[in-house]
């Protein structure tokens, strides 16, 4: 795993300190410089490349959310805030995660692997496209049959214990399959994992209320754990959130 380079930005000695000992915790994180004054952050960051910078929203001389605008682009942000108001306007920042204080390690590593999966993506190759058109058709051994289905015609799909449901503008196929490899066939492109029991095509929302999503008239539970991801994938698209 590649190593990344990382700043904290928080006025609150105790909050500090807690990104200094997570940090410290993590073997591929380098935290590089930790910082109080957020003016000083941004004097350092215009000649000091870093991949993560943490920064708390309520400070002193400028607030988080302004200090982003005057960062470099490369930068990916974790915001570290006690105010979960700010969440929306966060995540319209392009923000990778945002950790509302208190916050556990476990939740801070999560953000963290959140950037390293983003920066390890590879760039679109022939191999990549190769791999994408391998996946247009899947073919699902139900019954005495094999049946073609098309994934731009997959709604989604549900994990059972041993089975998996695909629903289907055709309908409905059970084939005894994990939901797992599922997941890597299909890729994160068009579909994406939800819930623990649920892949979704992203094409095919109806609408998305509170921890809920409606395709195709059914209703679909949004797991705590994934839900960030999922408003994060959709934010470029949302129009109105202004």
């Amino acid at each position: 795993m590649n190593k990344l380079t990382c700043i904290a930005i928080d006025d609150e000695p105790l909050a500090h300190q807690i990104i200094v000992d997570y940090s410290a915790k993590v073997g591929f994180l380098d935290l590089v410089k930790s910082f109080t004054n957020p003016l000083e952050a941004l004097t350092f960051l215009q000649t000091h490349l870093v991949d993560i910078v943490f920064i708390d929203i309520q400070m002193a001389e400028i607030t988080g959310l302004n200090l982003v605008s005057l960062l470099p682009t490369s930068c990916k942000i974790i915001f570290t805030t006690a105010y979960k108001e700010y969440a929306v306007e966060a995540y319209n920042l392009n923000a990778i995660d945002y950790l509302l204080k208190p916050f556990s390690f476990e939740r801070f590593l999560q953000a963290i692997l959140k950037v390293s999966v983003e920066s390890s993506k590879p760039k679109i190759t022939q191999a990549h496209d190769e791999q994408e058109e391998k996946h247009t058709t899947l073919y699902v051994k139900t019954d005495k049959k094999i049946v073609a289905l098309a994934t731009q015609n997959l709604f989604y799909i549900q994990g059972l214990k041993d089975y998996v449901i695909l629903m289907s503008t055709n309908g409905k196929l059970i084939a005894r399959e994990s939901i797992k490899h599922l997941e890597e066939m299909l890729g994160e492109e068009k579909f994406m994992r939800i819930h623990k029991s649920y892949i979704i095509s992203l094409q095919h929302i109806d609408f998305i209320e509170g921890n809920f999503l409606q395709i195709s008239g059914s209703k679909i539970p949004i797991g705590s754990s994934y839900k960030q991801a999922l408003l994060l994938k959709l934010n470029d698209k949302i129009i109105g959130k202004r």
